[in-house]
């Protein structure tokens, strides 16, 4: 019969191999490499079972040493209803803030016919809240680190409450039309946008490091960062196209700046909420700094007396604790502690201060000086004008929260930055050189703010040390007040004396410098041993864990502390936690304690 071959099949191939391993059983040689290879293979996956054991072992004391001694966070061992709950009233923090701060711009025209101000000086009063945190806000960062973020939210949003009380009860007890009670009233408003700005910048602050305590060390740092900023963005949309509004139904523009007073109380009274789920929250748990420095003021044991230990006796009691007394924390150690910090912040930090500084300056400069000339050359109403650029914040508002979400799934912060900078620039040449309709070019605005913002307050916090976050994002918000201080009037300078068109070019300018800068900061954060701006690209199904991972491999400077420095290494969980972050620089571990 016939018999089919079995070329090309593979059948062959393998009754040769068959054969060759009958030929070659009687071989000892043979025998031998083939025994050595079988216990190699066992010994190779006995080493790896062990050291997958020990892995998992060393997790699991990591945690329980970290849950016995306060480290786990409220965020995670608080469930997504307590952590929605905190992430809702962090994010209305500055919707009131934020709309009185843009409802002085969206009343431009009312208020400078009403004090008879050109725009150099409604520049200024504008300004005047950047006045107070060009060196008082580095000062808040400290009241931050020392206080908690709890306690100095209810602070800064109280002087918020008070400084739009003062702003709008100046023209409502205005009494007579001399040149001295307009002189006084404009004096007084001044007096309260500086302290509106002492409280209303310093609780951006305090924002940014309550962000960082509840979701830093999960999956979603970037993600709750976008949408504090969104949400926040309601404050200018509502400013901009409400105020003028009220003022123009009302007959005068006090009422509106009540309206503004009446939302500042309104965030006010989400923190009073915050402050009770978080303090519900922390409540079972003792705070490890507070019983340390309890430990340390209290409990100080004097050594042994060495004349005793030299005889063989029995052996001493042991001595009681004392009491001793506490150096005194007066202004000088305080201010000694305020530069060390400042010190100790990396180079790098600093460059990424300077890029902020000038994106921030463009964009708010821009919008707070430019209703008046935008409805000049468009030939819109002032409420149109208003709806216009609020439509910045309507985009800001979809679109963060997105790409937050891409910011934490590619790792790519550094480059978001700079191509957010660069459509800064594209708006700003469109708006003032083309006859383009006005919304490509507030569109395009909108998208860099929300592109921008979502990038790059997450390298701010990778940059720095967890426990200077606050007076890092303190010198931040400072610079860019500083800023902000002359370039605002700058702005209205340029404004009064050549039109729209030369502002527009002082504002492409800026964020041009910007993106330059930008640059610089990536490439050299690229050449350091272990860069953080741009960190791998995860899958959605690690959603930010490249952040959060990130936020926990930082370079830089020792500790202080006996515990050496390790690598940050994701470590799978068995419990509820999910990815634990094994960050070594917040702790010293149970392996590395000594006696």
């Amino acid at each position: 019969m016939y018999a089919p071959s079995t070329e090309g099949s593979g059948l062959s191939d393998d009754l040769d191999e068959e054969k060759l391993e009958e030929d070659t059983d009687d071989d000892p040689t043979v025998a031998l490499v083939k025994k050595k290879r079988e216990v190699h293979t066992k010994e190779k996956r006995k080493r790896k079972t062990e050291k997958e054991r020990a892995k998992k072992e060393k997790a699991k004391r990591r945690r329980e040493w970290a849950k016995r001694e306060g480290k786990i966070s409220a965020a995670h061992r608080a469930s997504w209803l307590v952590r929605a709950a905190i992430l809702a009233c962090i994010s209305l923090l500055s919707v009131g803030s934020y709309f009185a701060y843009d409802s002085i711009a969206a009343l431009e025209t009312y208020i400078k016919q009403d004090l008879d101000l050109n725009s150099f000086r409604f520049g200024f009063l504008y300004s005047s809240y950047a006045i107070p945190n060009i060196v008082l806000l580095v000062l808040s960062g400290y009241v931050i680190d020392r206080l908690g973020n709890r306690n100095s939210a209810l602070l800064f949003l109280s002087l918020t409450v008070l400084g739009t009380f003062i702003v709008a009860i100046a023209p409502t007890l205005r009494t007579g039309s001399s040149d001295s009670a307009y002189t006084a009233t404009f004096l007084f408003m001044l007096l309260g946008r500086f302290v509106f700005g002492l409280g209303a910048e310093s609780s951006y602050v305090a924002q940014s490091s309550m962000c960082v305590e509840w979701f830093g060390e999960s999956r979603f740092l970037a993600t709750a960062m976008a949408i504090t900023i969104s949400v926040s963005r309601f404050g200018p949309i509502l400013a901009f196209n409400a105020e003028s509004r009220i003022a123009e139904q009302t007959g005068h523009y006090v009422y509106a700046l009540w309206f503004a007073f009446l939302m500042c109380v309104f965030s006010l009274g989400a923190i009073l909420v915050y402050a009770g789920v978080d303090w519900a929250s922390k409540r079972d748990r003792p705070s490890p700094r507070r019983a340390n420095a309890t430990a340390e003021r209290l409990l100080s044991v004097s050594p042994p007396d060495p004349e005793s230990s030299s005889t063989p006796a029995s052996p001493a009691p042991s001595p009681e604790p004392i009491l001793v007394p506490t150096k005194p924390h007066n202004i000088q150690s305080t201010l000694i502690d305020i530069l060390r910090s400042i010190v100790a912040l990396p180079a790098i930090y600093w460059l990424g201060i300077v890029v902020v500084t000038l994106i921030y300056t463009a964009i708010y400069s821009f919008r707070s000086v430019s209703t008046e000339q935008i409805s000049i050359k468009y030939g819109l109403s002032q409420e149109d004008a208003g709806f216009y650029l609020s439509v910045i914040d309507i985009v800001c508002l979809v679109c963060s929260p997105f790409f937050g979400y891409l910011v934490d799934c590619t790792g790519k912060k550094g480059w978001m930055v700079v191509l957010g900078n660069s459509l800064a620039v594209v708006g700003f040449l469109l708006l003032g050189f083309t006859e383009l309709p006005l919304l490509v070019g507030v569109l395009i605005l909108g998208v860099h703010l929300s592109l921008m913002p979502a990038a790059v307050w997450p390298c701010i916090a990778v940059l720095v040390d967890p426990r200077q976050e606050g007076m890092a994002f303190a010198h931040s918000s400072s610079a860019i007040n500083l800023s902000l201080l002359g370039a605002t009037p700058l702005a209205g300078y340029l404004n009064d004396q050549c039109g729209f068109e030369c502002s527009c070019m002082f504002f492409a300018a800026v964020a041009g410098m910007s993106v330059v800068l930008a640059v610089v900061w990536v490439v050299v954060d690229a050449h350091r041993p272990m860069p953080v701006l741009n960190g791998p690209m995860s899958l959605p199904s690690s959603l930010g864990a490249s952040a959060s991972a990130l936020l926990c491999c930082r370079g830089g400077s020792a500790r202080r502390g006996r515990g050496r420095r390790e690598p940050a290494r994701v470590v799978s969980a068995g419990d509820d936690m999910g990815l634990i972050f094994e960050d070594t620089r917040a702790h010293t571990t149970p392996e590395h304690q000594t006696a």
